[in-house]
């Protein structure tokens, strides 16, 4: 019994001296929030809850979102 721990101590020994590690770096697809992803994402939930609640909405935002895209596509392309 005493030798086999004494094997197994030293695989593990052995096991230890040599390490190998991966700092492979990997680029990821993030965006940063703008104020207008944040403005859409809450108007997405207010109108689910004023559907859930069954309030009717006078406006549909989709034309205001649409006119804000436009927007600000048309500001990106001025700076470049």
């Amino acid at each position: 019994m005493r030798s086999a721990g004494l094997s197994a101590r030293r695989a593990a020994d052995a096991l230890h001296k040599w390490v190998a590690l991966d700092t492979t770096v990997q680029p990821k697809a993030t965006t940063i929030p703008t104020d207008a992803k944040l403005v859409r994402v809450a108007t997405k939930g207010l109108k689910r809850l004023a559907r859930e609640h069954g309030v009717r909405l006078r406006q549909s935002y989709v034309l205001v979102f649409r006119r804000d895209r436009i927007c600000r596509r048309a500001r990106l392309l001025s700076k470049s």
